[in-house]
């Protein structure tokens, strides 16, 4: 929690002037009020698609999830991937108990992040089905899989 755009900018400081890097907000690919991440994934597949050059896509937890959904869908269009505590298979049970643990927490920390508090919970319900681990042999670029 508490991640957005910005967290990235130190990250990106340290690589070359020459790297065009785009680093967009996750709650700019959903709407308000109907936060799904199916929606969300086809908003980020638009955005992606929308660049004529292969991608190396690097993402965090949500961003992870995004970034292996699109190199599976749309293999040709991924060049290389970093997945930060990325969940293929989503473990059910524990999104249960962090939507619980969500319903204490404060409105301000999801707002940090762009998202409103019952929206991200929506979101993350809605995430309780995805598997993509019958699609992860589509993956044909290089992949980074950073986990601590």
């Amino acid at each position: 929690m508490g991640q957005n755009a910005s967290s990235w900018d130190k990250t990106i400081s340290f690589l070359p002037d020459n790297i065009e890097t785009v680093c967009p907000e996750l709650s700019d690919f959903f709407v308000q009020g109907s936060c799904l991440y199916s929606k969300m994934y086809a908003a980020f597949c638009k955005y992606c698609l929308g660049f004529h050059d292969k991608l190396n896509l690097c993402g965090l937890s949500l961003g992870a999830v995004l970034a292996l959904n699109f190199a599976i869908d749309f293999p040709q269009k991924v060049n290389s991937l970093i997945l930060i505590a990325p969940q293929y298979d989503m473990p059910k049970f524990l999104l249960k108990v962090q939507n619980v643990l969500f319903t204490f927490l404060h409105a301000s920390k999801f707002e940090s992040i762009g998202f409103a508090k019952q929206d991200f919970i929506s979101l993350t319900n809605s995430m309780a089905d995805i598997d993509l681990s019958g699609g992860l042999d589509k993956v044909t670029c290089p992949v980074k899989v950073v986990c601590g």
